[in-house]
């Protein structure tokens, strides 16, 4: 009953609520009568249409410019230019400011002959400052000054860029200032301009950087080479009007925080910055110290005042006298002494300075609605006089207020109800619109009549500049931004009539956007889908076809409802019409924001709209769960969309969890695109993947959880990324060494860094400005921490010492010897300070007397250290694995947790160290390994409430709140992700793969570690399999290899309890083989078996065994023992008769499958064959890394990493190494051409080892790719098909390098179909002609089917014979194959490809219908 009656009483406060939103609405705007008035209207536009073409044509130039600038990369905001066309701005009149400009110009330009035509400068600018800040109140006349300086300095070629900030639009946003600055930087100097294109396609996420990080890369470095080469010219300057009306909430202005941290390299130039003393500038200019000394500051409204008087007495002189004259000209008459002085007088005195009052009383008195500008000086002069806005008014604008309200009262002086709401409705829209548009736009916008808005605003040319009919789509603007203020502040704009109510007013804003989104739609521009391979920026056309398609009033709506939205109130319209929204064009409006190069917006609109439903109550729609899947996945397709609006499509919904709603209901809308035949997601794992410039050494998240810190092995660089979206904000680089850690301050606002040389580095993490340096110690610093309340730091480093400095004074450190290595350190909450150490150590010192308060032992290295919350526990993590907790207390040894190991990793056993633990609460530790996971435990049970799996980790970083890790995952890349959600058992299955047997007491047992779920639990892993089998569709165990079959039908697959055969089109099992045992590897048999031995396929276990089986049985046909090393490869000849291995053992061994052997029993009634016959083909003194076999079986090559240098004397050797061997890391590598009975023929010597080899289909080339990847070709042409009578010519094997455009390691390697390319798992390589007609001559063969690729950002390509590669969509990074040097990177058989992902699924994908 109480749950009914709360129900009830949710409708009545529903329906409640809707009434009044909705009635005031109606009372106050009449929209429902305005939207009657529009389809009445509607009958009259048949006579604009001819008009379509002509309103389109400005906008199609603006996106032109826009979309396809002079610098490929930067998005340009044209309307920010000192001479764009449609500003309305003016220059200073003749007669005013002229002490001010000359005071600028004898900065500029003091030796300029314009001087002498000018009076005494006001003030003087020192010469060696490069920055000007000039600051006044709103309405001073900044902006004119700053356009008649600029028009002065282009008169003179001095004028480097010009940005005019504004509130709309891209004027607004504070990323497009230094875009423009640059691109307008690069017509000065060739040699900046080529620099600033580098720099742009070498930083593709330069768009989203933090200024400052965009002003060094885009205007710093291309200055730098600029000036060096002589190039650059002298005295450019760069203007800045308007700062502050640009979106920045920085407590101090990021844009000043950029010039502070590059000033000194930017003193080729001098910079202009205009704007009003808002508290983000002011203390920019107060703080940063560098912007201080460089910075001149003039206050325009602190000029003597009767220089001030007098300037607006020659302005208001001179426009009245050409008021007066156009009149006479005219045939009016007009009264000889107009104005009277007392009026002129009284007039100057209400303008009191402020330029934007005279200028707007003569736009009044001069209105061309009305044509009596006597009568309207009289009718102003008395409304101010009369009027209860009085200087005894808080406003510091009362005159101009007054002068408003008279403008709008003459203008509509008799207002019935429906042209009041009209009113109402234009100017509240124009007054909090995100970005102007044109009458016809706002009509458009609004659901007006056309003609409404031109109607009205023409009556109001006092106030608005309204562009012509002939001139749209030019935007209607404010003559000055104090307007909008006064028209929605109810003590200023006193009129009932006119006062506009923001929040009404933002909900009919935000309905008619989403009503005008409602035409949305799939290829909103009708782009040929035989494009869909491009990027947007490659398309032919787009820019025409976006402004044929996209109207001004769409674009507006499609990027600024959201924000409309959460200023208004919920109704039952509003509430429906996001609804239908939602269900119908959320995906389309993905698809605009795209086209308009906006997709960064759709983030803050979803959670925006998330955030306002979740604050107003109302019925109970799907339109949460929508946002919340639209931002989803947003999140996890931002970078394809970005590029691509075909990606919508082909990538987010294909690669969408099988539950997202959107998925579901746009699953019509994928035209030629991949189709997963198995591995779909069931939800999101929001995981983003960011690729640092090299290998990463050090994470660190920012408290708020927004920011990641990465440094790098190579350079000893910082980078700053968006965890939202991964994106490059920053890069920090004064480190001269590997960064070792890094740490951000608790107010997340400095970055402390320490590396390789012993050097501790702070960083301001806005500007990028290293705040300070300090040599702490005289071997390798390993880690840097804070104090809880950021006012002291501390370093450890290898020479067993730690630094204690406080922040205030950092170059007084205090120096405490904990007499080992430091792994690392930490701070408790009650100040004292600890330190890990290689001597199996943890000290806790007394900060205060610098002594150590107590010593926790450990029998091995402590690498990691952390300590709870509440000063209760400390957290130590060895180098085994395991991890000790203490009682902080008093030093009591609590409990360990054990290590988590994989044991199915080939090789020895061996440590997998603890790298990071972080509390996140009094009970939960979050723990990351260097080899496999990151748990999170409860500390107070010793239970495992969660495990996140992977592969080795360089580093590891948990948020504050442990809702995201942070860890590498391959050789140069990072992974920001969540902790995963398990079905019941699922994490037991994970951990039945790495905890030890247990053995011994229950409380270790793998129910006892796992923390409990609700209903019964499985009591074994076969168990929990058949469980998940019978909760799941399709094969979803945790894989860890899979092979296709030749024919495409069948899929292998290795598990951890078995080995599976599945059918490739459904997915369905056809054979289950349970076997225990530790299976990596799989490798079916090659496209060119027979019949008979197809079926064949061959498992290799981590401990030098492997099997050979029947698909169709399920049977062994030969179990192959020999190898005493990990089995690095196995591959069929081309008859499948026999299988050539090679080992970790250093040998190569062959095995006739057609040899009978005796039999034994293998596990559950089955019999095989068990062989330790074996042909050694070849041995070495080292390990052999990569394997390849010609397909005519003939040739072999082989790569290794000897222990000794190779012996090269043998006489067999048909040509010897052209190189020395080298040494690196104690081995020696060695690439080797061998027959097909093992003996070497040919070997190369190189400095690093090979991770890939291939042969061409005749055998005669060669492939092979390094570590480092670049790749050799080897022709063995001359030495296979030598003439035995003649000598071998010098060089027998001719040798070509080409380098990978990828970063990551190349696992597969291959010719391309038509032999004019070199494809591997990542990178596709064309080859030079010269190299590539050999190669057709050589092998005359039909160009086989295609073959694909994925690059490192995650693009999956196909390369068809004698076709440029195309672009098929983009993989998430959970739908990327692993990567790891011992299993298949991806198995590829015709339009199929199966491979284990980075989260242990099957995938596999079909790419016959793209």
């Amino acid at each position: 009953m109480e749950g009914k009656i709360e129900e009830c009483v949710k409708t009545v406060s529903w329906l409640i609520q809707c009434l009044v939103v909705e009635g005031t609405i109606a009372v106050e705007l009449a929209v429902h009568n305005v939207a009657e008035d529009t389809r009445q209207g509607f009958v009259q536009m048949t006579s604009r249409f001819d008009k379509v073409d002509e309103e389109l044509e400005g906008v199609r130039q603006d996106i032109s410019l826009l979309g396809t600038n002079a610098i490929p990369g930067l998005r340009y905001a044209p309307n920010a230019r000192f001479d764009y066309a449609r500003s309305g701005r003016s220059e200073c009149d003749p007669e005013t400011r002229r002490e001010v400009l000359a005071s600028i110009w004898s900065w500029l330009l003091p030796d300029d002959p314009r001087l002498k035509t000018l009076p005494d400068p006001l003030f003087t600018v020192p010469q060696e400052h490069s920055m000007l800040w000039v600051k006044a109140m709103a309405g001073s006349g900044k902006t004119t000054l700053a356009q008649t300086i600029a028009d002065w300095s282009f008169e003179a070629k001095i004028l480097g860029a010009g940005f005019f900030c504004g509130r709309d639009g891209a004027r607004s946003d504070v990323l497009r200032i230094v875009q423009n600055i640059a691109s307008e930087l690069a017509a000065h100097s060739s040699d900046f301009h080529e620099a600033l294109c580098a720099a742009a396609k070498a930083n593709p996420h330069i768009q989203t950087a933090h200024v400052p990080q965009q002003l060094k890369t885009l205007v710093v470095e291309p200055l730098g080479v600029a000036t060096a080469r002589g190039s650059f010219p002298k005295n450019l300057v760069v203007i800045v009007d308007g700062l502050d009306e640009c979106d920045d909430d920085n407590a101090i202005s990021v844009f000043l925080h950029a010039l502070s941290a590059h000033s000194a390299a930017l003193s080729p130039l001098k910079f202009i910055i205009l704007s009003r003393p808002v508290e983000n500038i002011t203390r920019g200019y107060q703080v940063l110290n560098e912007l201080k000394k460089q910075t001149f500051e003039f206050a325009l409204d602190g000029i003597p005042e009767a220089i001030a008087r007098r300037d607006i007495s020659a302005f208001l002189r001179n426009r009245l006298g050409e008021i007066k004259g156009r009149r006479l000209e005219a045939g009016f008459t007009c009264s000889p002494d107009w104005p009277s002085q007392d009026d002129f007088d009284s007039l100057v005195s209400l303008a009191d300075s402020l330029f934007i009052f005279a200028a707007t009383a003569i736009r009044f008195i001069e209105d061309p609605a009305v044509s009596d500008p006597e009568s309207q000086l009289a009718s102003l002069l008395a409304s101010v006089k009369g009027t209860t806005i009085s200087r005894a008014s808080t406003s510091p604008y009362w005159q101009l207020d007054a002068l408003y309200l008279e403008a709008l009262r003459k203008a509509f002086p008799s207002l019935s109800a429906s042209l009041r709401s009209r009113v109402k409705l234009i100017l509240g829209t124009l007054a909090l619109a995100e970005e102007q548009l044109s009458p016809a736009g706002y009509e458009a916008l609004l659901c007006l009549r056309p003609g409404t808005a031109r109607e009205i605003l023409n009556k109001l040319q006092s106030i608005f500049y309204v562009p012509s009919v002939g001139e749209e789509p030019k935007p209607t603007r404010f003559l000055h931004l104090s307007f909008p203020d006064f028209i929605i502040d109810p003590s200023r704009c006193q009129s009932p009539d006119f006062l506009v109510h923001p929040s009404l007013q933002h909900t009919v804003i935000a309905q008619r956007c989403l009503e005008t989104m409602m035409s949305l739609e799939q290829n909103m521009c009708k782009i040929d889908w035989s494009y869909d391979h491009l990027l947007n920026a490659e398309i032919p056309g787009i820019t025409e076809k976006i402004a044929q398609c996209l109207s001004p009033a769409l674009v507006y709506a499609c990027k600024y409802w959201s924000r409309h939205l959460s200023r208004g109130e919920l109704g039952k319209d509003l509430l429906g019409a996001l609804e239908d929204f939602c269900n119908a064009h959320l995906l389309h409006w993905l698809e605009a924001l795209s086209l308009l190069g906006c997709v960064e917006m759709a983030l803050d609109a979803l959670r925006s709209a998330q955030l306002y439903l979740k604050q107003h109550s109302s019925p109970a729609t799907r339109i949460p769960e929508l946002l919340y899947d639209c931002e989803c996945m947003v999140r996890t397709f931002q970078l394809p969309i970005s590029a691509s609006f075909f990606q919508v499509y082909k990538s987010a919904l294909v690669f969408s969890p099988r539950d997202s709603p959107l998925r579901r209901l746009h699953s019509g809308q994928v035209p030629r695109t991949v189709t997963v035949r198995m591995g779909t997601a069931a939800s999101w794992k929001l995981v983003s993947s960011i690729a640092p410039r090299g290998v990463t050494s050090a994470l660190a998240f920012s408290p708020n959880e927004q920011l990641l810190a990465t440094g790098l092995v190579a350079d000893g660089s910082i980078q700053l990324w968006d965890t939202r979206t991964a994106t490059e904000l920053h890069v920090f680089q004064h480190h001269n060494a590997s960064i070792r850690s890094l740490s951000f301050s608790p107010s997340g606002k400095e970055i402390l860094s320490c590396s390789g040389d012993g050097m501790v580095a702070l960083w301001d993490v806005v500007s990028g400005a290293c705040l300070g340096n300090w040599k702490r110690h005289s071997e390798e610093a390993t880690g840097v921490a804070w104090s809880p309340d950021g006012a002291f730091a501390a370093s450890g480093a290898a020479d067993g010492t730690v630094a204690l400095w406080s922040v205030a004074s950092p170059e007084q450190p205090m120096t405490l010897d904990h007499g080992h290595k430091v792994w690392a350190i930490a701070f408790a909450c009650d100040g004292s300070l600890l330190s890990a150490s290689q001597d199996g150590s943890c000290k806790i010192w007394n900060t205060q007397s610098l002594t150590v308060a107590r010593v926790l032992e450990h029998s091995s290295p402590v690498r990691a250290v952390a300590v709870s919350p509440d000063d209760r526990l400390v957290a130590c993590g060895l180098e085994t694995g395991e991890i000790v907790l203490w009682q902080n207390t008093d030093g009591q040894r609590l409990r360990s947790l054990p290590a988590i190991i994989p044991r199915w990793i080939p090789g020895v056993t061996y440590n997998s160290p603890i790298i990071a633990t972080t509390f996140l609460s009094a009970s939960r530790l979050a723990a990351g390994s260097d080899i496999f996971a990151c748990t999170l435990w409860d500390v107070d049970k010793a239970e495992i409430l969660n495990v996140l799996a992977g592969q080795s980790n360089n580093a590891v970083a948990f948020s504050s709140s442990g809702a995201l890790i942070a860890r590498t995952s391959g050789p140069s890349a990072v992974t920001v992700e969540q902790w995963p959600t398990f079905r019941p058992g699922e994490m037991e299955l994970i951990l039945s793969m790495v905890l030890p047997t247990p053995t011994g007491a229950k409380d270790r047992s793998l129910a006892a570690l796992c923390a409990k779920a609700r209903g019964p639990r499985p009591r074994s892993v076969t168990e929990v399999i058949k469980a998940m089998d019978a909760q799941s569709s399709g094969f979803q165990q945790h894989v860890q290899d899979a092979s296709l079959s030749p024919d495409e039908r069948r899929i292998f697959v290795t598990a951890p309890q078995g080995i599976y055969v599945l059918d490739a089109s459904s997915g369905d099992c056809l054979r289950t083989i349970h076997y225990d045992s530790s299976v990596h590897k799989v490798v079916a048999s090659s496209r060119t078996a027979e019949p008979r031995t197809a079926e064949l396929f061959v498992t290799a276990e981590a401990n030098d065994t492997f099997y050979v089986w029947n698909a169709s049985t399920g049977q062994t046909v030969r179990k192959l023992v020999g190898h005493s090393e990990v089995v690095i490869a196995v591959l069929f000849t081309h008859d499948e008769h026999q299988v050539v291995s090679a080992s970790w053992d250093g040998t190569i061994r062959r095995w006739d499958l057609r040899v009978n052997h005796r039999s034994r029993h293998l596990g559950e009634g089955e019999e095989t064959s068990e062989s330790s016959d074996y042909e050694v083909l070849f041995r070495n003194d080292g390990q052999i890394w990569a394997l390849a076999v010609s397909s005519d079986g003939r040739w072999m090559l082989s790569a290794s990493l000897d222990r000794s240098p190779p012996d090269t004397s043998s006489a067999e050797l048909l040509a010897k190494p052209s190189r020395r061997p080298m040494r690196v890391n104690e081995t020696f590598s060695t690439l080797r051409l061998h027959d097909k009975s093992g003996r070497v023929v040919w070997m190369e010597h190189h400095t690093y080892g090979f991770t890939a080899l291939a042969f061409s289909h005749d055998g005669t080339r060669g492939l092979a790719a390094t570590v480092r990847n670049n790749i050799f070709l080897y022709d063995f042409s001359q030495l296979l098909r030598r003439d035995p009578n003649q000598a071998i010519p010098s060089p027998a094997v001719q040798e070509y390098m080409l380098t990978s455009a990828s970063r990551l390691l190349l696992r597969q390697i291959s010719f391309t179909p038509d032999r004019r390319g070199i494809i591997t798992d990542r990178s596709y390589t064309p080859l030079p002609p010269d190299l590539v007609q050999p190669l057709l001559e050589s092998d005359q063969r039909p160009a086989p089917s295609a073959t694909r690729f994925i690059d490192d950002q995650g693009w999956l390509w196909r390369i068809v014979a004698y076709s440029s590669p195309r672009r098929l969509c983009w993989l998430p990074f959970t739908f990327r194959p692993v990567d790891t040097p011992w299993l298949n990177t991806w198995s590829v058989s015709g339009d199929i490809i199966a491979y284990k992902t980075a989260d242990y699924r099957l995938l596999v994908l079909d790419m016959s219908s793209c």
